[in-house]
């Protein structure tokens, strides 16, 4: 009868036991001297990618990429567009994602000629792992005005959805009117088979963030922008036939009268969504990320993450059970610092790891994050070193 007792205290003292201190890593990252605006791609077949930003020649830059292959990265590739119109800006960075039957669809922002401020996306397609790059083409209109802050999101077969900020009803670049947020479908021979108005009226140079959900739908996060200059985090969803109207994540009420360039970020695994952001909303910084069970269609209360000076800059994975892994940047004791940290919804949150020191000058550009198998991968800009550097933690 003792030893019965005692198996039962030992039984509920392990289900009580704090989960596991998560621990970092650092690898060595694949990315050259002066590299910079990294991003990492969860793409389809569970194929993760890091990009970046690398200088090539007097004025020009090319963007290059490494596969993650067992506890490493590959050897870089290079895409053969080096330019000098190539757009590096430290919070508008490109991508490579992993499409089905082994493509890979690239995108960068470039400048217009003659047109100061101006910018647009280029995209270009793979249809063998890296081998034989289609011509850049871009998938919105010619206007010379701003267009950029791109989320890639694989579909089924070979298709992938691209989700970007439009400036085209804003009248260029000094002009009166609305930024919006629009999205299209590519399809196998990566022409685009639809656009569509997302939201015609949004934060100017927020990023978005974008996830496929079950049953081949889409669900976007965004900072939206009211008449009354609120911007808070909105999502809309695509079911495969048009797109729903916005719906607030959580009713932050921050009211600031210019762009705040600190989007949001989504992680999706199943009907399990999380969405991480930056609010300034009464006067004060906040990271805050929000659950949703039901696909997002709607979210818990937010839970917030931070230590009371975030720059935010955020990140968000999904672990197994559905725990948000939220990453950002913090000012403690005068430094910048990239944090991660767990957030179930029905608890405190896990303790902080740091897992770098950093700058908080713009040229440091956003940390990013990655869930692959049981790694999350982050990747940052480290202004001290010059370039990319990469690192793991290892989930439990």
């Amino acid at each position: 009868m003792k030893r019965r007792a005692l198996l039962v205290v030992l039984t509920l003292a392990a289900c009580a036991a704090p989960p596991p201190t998560l621990q970092v890593r650092e690898i060595p990252s694949p990315a050259g001297s002066g590299s910079a605006e990294p991003e990492l791609t969860a793409g389809a077949g569970g194929q993760t990618i890091l990009s970046w930003i690398e200088p090539r020649g007097e004025g020009a830059h090319t963007l290059r990429y490494a596969v993650w292959q067992d506890d490493g990265w590959s050897n870089p590739f290079t895409l053969p567009f080096t330019s000098a119109s190539l757009l590096v800006n430290w919070a508008d960075f490109p991508s490579v994602t992993a499409l089905d039957h082994q493509a890979l669809l690239a995108h960068w922002p470039t400048t217009l000629p003659d047109a100061p401020g101006a910018s647009a996306v280029l995209l270009s397609r793979s249809i063998h792992d890296g081998e034989g790059w289609s011509d850049a083409a871009t998938p919105h209109d010619a206007s010379p005005t701003e267009h950029g802050f791109v989320s890639t999101v694989p579909l089924p077969d070979g298709r992938a959805a691209v989700v970007w900020l439009d400036g085209r009803e804003t009248g260029g670049h000094e002009g009166e009117g609305r930024m919006t947020l629009r999205s299209a479908v590519l399809g196998t021979d990566g022409r685009v088979l639809r656009e569509d108005l997302v939201d015609d009226r949004v934060c100017d140079c927020c990023q978005t963030s974008a996830v496929a959900l079950q049953g081949g739908g889409l669900l976007v996060v965004y900072r939206d922008r009211s008449q009354d200059e609120i911007r808070d985090i909105s999502v809309a969803t695509f079911d495969g036939t048009r797109w729903s109207g916005p719906r607030p994540v959580h009713l932050d009420g921050w009211e600031i009268p210019g762009c705040p360039v600190n989007g949001p970020s989504i992680a999706a695994l199943g009907d399990k969504v999380a969405v991480a952001w930056f609010t300034g909303a009464g006067g004060k910084g906040h990271v805050r990320v929000a659950r949703s069970h039901d696909g997002g269609r709607s979210f818990d209360g937010p839970t917030e993450v931070d230590l009371g000076d975030p720059l935010g800059r955020v990140d968000v994975v999904l672990l197994d059970d559905g725990t948000p892994l939220v990453s950002w940047v913090e000012v403690q004791d005068g430094a910048a610092r990239i944090l991660v940290r767990r957030a179930p919804g029905d608890d405190v949150p896990g303790p902080p790891l740091t897992v770098a020191t950093t700058s908080k000058d713009r040229p440091s550009g956003f940390p990013r994050m990655v869930r692959t198998g049981t790694d999350a991968l982050l990747a940052w800009s480290d202004t001290s070193w010059k370039r990319v550097r990469t690192a793991a933690i290892r989930l439990p």
